[in-house]
């Protein structure tokens, strides 16, 4: 129960953190630069290979649909900022799905045997770990575009999928290990991948590199 209250914590500390950086230039960027690195390697090592395991070579289609979909989209309706958003709702909604993932994860850990008590302190500690750049990729891109309370309310959302997956994670495992769950995820993690490389949530405050006053901070973060 210590690790699933914890887990809580970033998902009061993102929105803070966002918004301390908001009036800080430099912050932005390196927060920036941290979230597109942190996200694409929990894509690429932990979401990616699982659905891979699941799913087989077929995942890659998916993969390739959920990026370039968006991008096809946009220049047959010529209406980017919509399609942004229904990409967001999507790798959103996926984020919602791994929290339930995060919660079953603790859950494993909490009712493990005494003599696993280390690799269950480990697998806790990498879990919450990684919680804060996933609290974080959702208050970046859901805030400039949905405003306050809807992206307070998709944090709840996350919260309340992590108590899910925590209480019922024996019946919550199984489905998701499905070959069509593995589809669905690698199809979100295009989408996810199309929003980090877009960044459609700067609304032009930062340069992602094209300022060398910028640059330094986004490496550092990356």
């Amino acid at each position: 129960m210590i690790a699933l209250t914890l887990s809580f914590l970033s998902l009061i500390a993102a929105p803070l953190l966002y918004h301390w950086c908001a009036s800080r230039a430099s912050m932005m960027a390196f927060m920036d630069g941290f979230i597109f690195v942190a996200v694409g390697g929990l894509l690429a090592v932990g979401v990616l290979p699982l659905a891979f395991q699941n799913g087989g070579w077929l995942v890659f289609l998916f993969l390739a649909a959920g990026l370039l979909l968006p991008v096809l989209t946009e220049r047959m309706l010529h209406r980017e900022g919509q399609v942004h958003r229904g990409a967001l709702a999507l790798a959103l909604s996926g984020l919602i799905l791994h929290a339930i993932t995060d919660g079953a994860a603790l859950a494993h850990g909490h009712r493990g045997a005494p003599d696993a008590f280390k690799g269950h302190l480990f697998l806790n500690f990498s879990v919450l770990l990684h919680r804060l750049p996933i609290a974080l990729t959702i208050w970046w891109f859901a805030f400039p575009l949905l405003g306050m309370f809807l992206s307070s309310s998709l944090l709840a959302l996350v919260g309340i999928g992590t108590v899910i997956g925590f209480f019922y994670a024996p019946s919550l495992l199984e489905p998701l290990s499905t070959s069509g769950i593995a589809y669905f995820q690698a199809f979100v993690a295009g989408s996810l991948m199309h929003i980090l490389v877009h960044r459609p949530h700067t609304g032009g405050r930062c340069s992602h590199g094209h300022d060398s006053n910028a640059r330094w901070p986004e490496g550092l973060g990356n």
